[in-house]
């Protein structure tokens, strides 16, 4: 009668034994479960934002704003306005001949730069009662106008805008891979307005 105790507790303490191994790999099952889960949650979120960011970029074009090409737009009417004033109003004639070679190859680069932006956009709208600023400059605040003009051009803010030449950097706007053509004109006036700052200084 001891004898069959002894081996009956002996079954239950293995029973015991072998129900608490298997809870125990359950439970780690279950737990491995829950963090392939988990790591698999925050995959589908990193994909989801790298696809979201990349969206984004793709949708940096103008056309889904049209106040920012609207604002680039006028900015370059303002640009070539306001040298166009500088340029009748220059005291030295070197002055005058140097903004004049400068206007007529700006000239020319705007009308591409618009040109190329329709024949991939088709159109632009600048709105009703929008103006040009144009502003009368001595040679000192010349300068000073086109440092904010490659700031515009260049830049990611636009910080110093006492012109009121534009909000939106047209480097935000444009630069991404569907616009590497509009970015191209841009560094053809950026190299321009530089070597025209240059011929400015000579005496």
């Amino acid at each position: 009668m001891s004898q069959n105790n002894d081996e009956n507790s002996v079954y239950n303490a293995n029973n015991e034994r072998e129900n608490n191994e298997g809870t125990k790999g359950n439970n780690e099952g279950k737990e491995r479960k829950e963090l392939t889960i988990k790591k698999n949650r925050n995959n589908n979120n990193e994909n989801n934002n790298e696809n979201e960011n990349n969206n984004n970029e793709l949708n940096e074009s103008p056309s889904a704003n049209d106040n920012k090409i609207a604002d680039i737009i006028l900015a370059l009417f303002q640009i070539q306005a306001t040298l166009r004033v500088s340029h009748f109003l220059s005291e030295k004639k070197s002055d005058h001949e140097t903004l004049d070679k400068f206007l007529k190859k700006f000239n020319k680069k705007m009308d591409k730069f618009i040109e190329v932006w329709m024949g991939k956009h088709e159109k632009f709208d600048l709105g009703k009662n929008r103006q040009v600023n144009v502003y009368q400059i001595t040679k000192d605040e010349l300068f000073a106008y086109l440092d904010l003009v490659l700031e515009f051009l260049t830049g990611d803010v636009v910080e110093s805008n006492v012109y009121k030449l534009s909000k939106y950097p047209l480097k935000n706007v444009m630069n991404n891979k569907k616009n590497v053509d509009l970015m191209s004109i841009r560094d053809d006036i950026v190299r321009n307005i530089n070597r025209m700052k240059y011929r400015l200084r000579l005496k």
